[in-house]
């Protein structure tokens, strides 16, 4: 709409008014769209649901035209069928109907799908409830109807079967049911991961339980079971086992036997850390407790041991020997020996030698032989067999982080005489002896024993030494005894 005036100054104002004007008109149905049976009349007052003017009110359908011109009831299709009425402001307004016109025939199954197993028996026929012509009510022979199956119940797999006839008014029916074959193979094992340990025997038929064919009852023999893998338990590691074989639906059944393989070789040393006085004799063997092969049980020859050491027992410090040997999984096996060397070489005592006094040619006394102290006797070291434990007089402690340390006093030639002379004592008693006694040691009694042998060590070497001192000086007095008595005598004859 358009407003406008003329001003005082004869100028014409003009304003635009813009009016939108809805209407409430509608043509409402029960439904966009209908199923319709072939030969059934159409009612199309029956699909109206409203007629409302502009102004929302109701319109009495004075004007309304339903247009079924498309429409045949008498065969199948889809047609449109249009409505239309004039509202109260003479606004045609109109609307459209689908309707979907199908034969009154059908066929009736029992069930939409079947689920089989492989194996069972599949009559298509015995699905058929009953089948009707166009008119729904006429019954259709169902011998008539026509059967398309492709189930092969030897093949697991998802298939469709279709029914069909044509019915009176030239119309095909069809019906369709979905069969499910299923496989119900199957292969268990009595567990799907082990472990083992090298030198073990594996055999792949003990993990195995049952097999069954696709029928899930006939059972598969264990020669018709395919084995991938072979295990060789001379080898750590992990190996997986698959067992399979072809089921009667051409499918592979398969498990999978997860396999560990451990390596249980081990290098025990008498201690983490040894304290040893410089001087004394260091031998790597005297510290070697144990060592196994790989199935943990098999004694490891020394002879078989690789020992790096760079001890010096001249000078103190601390210095390591790494020992090792190969195991028969074809690992390196290694354990590591510190040695702590302390103090200094102590010089080898001399005794000053005592000096013969020669007596007068006519004397009756002969001359004084100075006695010299008879060095101790060595002794070899005595042969240390793995798997026993070396008993050493030793003081054993236990650190914090969980190593040890052991503290050496003495050479390891004369620990290892001692030791020696200790188990011929004890095999002496042993045979005399009607009851057997327990050879193997632990390391902790090892220890315990070595404290012990070597505080009996000490006190003995404490005895000796002060006895060699007294021998020493009593020797020593008694010559000097002699000495003066000799002079004596000499200035008596010479006085005479």
């Amino acid at each position: 709409m358009l407003y406008s005036f003329i001003d005082k100054d004869g100028s014409t104002v003009q304003r635009t008014l813009t009016v939108n004007v809805s209407s409430q008109s509608a043509l409402n149905l029960k439904s966009d769209e209908i199923t319709l049976k072939v030969g059934k009349t159409f009612d199309g007052q029956a699909q109206v649901a409203s007629l409302i003017n502009s102004d929302g009110s109701s319109n009495d359908g004075a004007t309304l035209k339903i247009d079924t011109r498309q429409l045949d009831p008498t065969k199948q299709g889809t047609y449109e069928v249009t409505y239309s009425f004039t509202d109260d402001v003479g606004q045609i307004i109109t609307k459209t109907l689908t309707v979907n016109v199908v034969s009154g025939a059908v066929i009736h199954l029992t069930t939409s799908h079947v689920n089989l197993t492989c194996g069972d028996s599949f009559d298509p026929k015995s699905y058929i409830e009953s089948a009707f012509d166009s008119d729904g009510k006429t019954p259709f022979d169902v011998n008539n109807i026509q059967i398309d199956s492709t189930v092969n119940t030897t093949k697991a797999g998802n298939y469709k079967v279709t029914y069909s006839f044509t019915d009176n008014l030239g119309n095909l029916i069809t019906n369709t049911l979905r069969v499910y074959v299923q496989n119900k193979a199957s292969l268990t094992l009595t567990t799907n991961e082990i472990t083992l340990t090298c030198g073990d025997s594996f055999s792949a038929q003990s993990y195995f339980s049952q097999a069954l064919n696709s029928d899930g009852k006939t059972p598969v023999e264990f020669s018709q079971i395919a084995i991938d893998s072979m295990v060789n338990t001379t080898k750590a590691g992990d190996v997986q086992v698959v067992y399979s074989f072809v089921d009667s639906s051409g499918q592979t059944q398969s498990q999978t036997l997860l396999v560990h393989i451990l390596d249980k070789a081990s290098l025990t040393l008498l201690a983490d850390t040894v304290k040893i006085h410089a001087g004394n004799e260091f031998n790597p063997l005297d510290f070697v407790v144990s060592a196994l092969d790989s199935d943990g049980k098999t004694p490891v020859s020394l002879s078989q041991l690789t020992v790096n050491s760079n001890v010096n027992m001249q000078q103190a410090g601390t210095y390591q020997a790494v020992y090792s040997f190969v195991n028969s999984s074809g690992n390196v096996v290694s354990q590591t020996l510190t040695i702590a060397v302390y103090g200094e070489v102590l010089p080898t005592p001399v005794i000053p030698p005592v000096l013969p006094t020669t007596p007068p040619k006519d004397s009756p006394i002969a001359p004084v032989i100075p006695t010299q102290p008879i060095p101790p006797k060595a002794k070899p070291n005595a042969p240390v067999s793995v798997g026993t434990v070396v008993t050493l007089p030793s003081f054993v402690d236990s650190n914090a982080d969980g190593t040890s340390t052991a503290d050496f006093e003495t050479p390891s030639s004369f620990l290892q005489s001692s030791k020696k002379d200790k188990d011929v004592k004890k095999s002496t008693k042993d045979k005399t002896s009607s009851q057997p006694t327990d050879k193997t040691k632990t390391l902790k009694q090892a220890m315990i024993e070595a404290d012990s042998q070597n505080k009996k060590n000490h006190k003995k070497n404490n005895v000796i030494q002060t006895v060699i001192k007294i021998l020493g000086a009593l020797i020593t007095i008694g010559a000097l005894l002699i000495f003066l008595i000799l002079k004596r005598k000499n200035k008596a004859s010479e006085q005479e």
